[in-house]
């Protein structure tokens, strides 16, 4: 799957929190340089797996609400039938 690059302002945010975390959490610093390639590596691995989970999330939400207007249409055919007869 190919990964759509980030916009420049978001990558470079980020960079810039990848930064922050591992100075406050770990106690390192890292450079921009560091944390770019961090930034990369994580988005390469884990990238496909959020796409991924998004995808079946999406069907399931999909599914549900087709169902949901599959009951609705048959109570409403029911609803005319019992009119009509």
């Amino acid at each position: 799957m190919a990964i759509t690059p980030l916009e420049s302002k978001v990558k470079q945010a980020l960079i810039a929190s990848l930064q922050t975390y591992i100075e406050d959490e770990l106690n390192q610093d890292i450079g921009q340089f560091e944390a770019e390639f961090l930034l990369d590596f994580i988005t390469e691995k884990v990238s496909a797996h959020w796409y991924n989970q998004g995808l079946q999330d999406a069907r399931v939400l999909m599914h549900s609400t087709l169902l949901s207007c599959l009951d609705d249409i048959e109570e409403a055919v029911d609803a005319q039938q019992m009119k009509l007869g």
